[in-house]
């Protein structure tokens, strides 16, 4: 994912119960931003992840595509797109 302070690049876990999406994205070197209030709505996701407890906070969306999420990340007024991959 692109953001203002360059690109983000995270090992993410997902877990879904029902509706509800938790999970994490570990950035590695002992950073780890928890997903809060995922969404899972048939093959569409939606969280929001607070940027290492700043004011910052990502609200996610996505669709899902066999093993690839592709959608947009929209932080402090700005909208980049982002994706994912499913590492078996």
């Amino acid at each position: 994912m692109s953001s203002p302070f360059g690109a983000v690049t995270a090992e993410v876990t997902l877990i879904t119960s029902s509706a509800s999406l938790t999970g994490s994205f570990d950035l590695g070197n002992g950073r780890t931003w928890p997903i809060e209030n995922g969404v899972v709505n048939g093959n569409e996701i939606s969280f929001s992840i607070d940027r290492d407890g700043s004011p910052m906070v990502y609200e996610m969306s996505a669709t899902i595509i066999g093993d690839t999420a592709m959608g947009t990340a929209q932080a402090m007024g700005t909208e980049v797109p982002w994706s994912m991959t499913r590492n078996n």
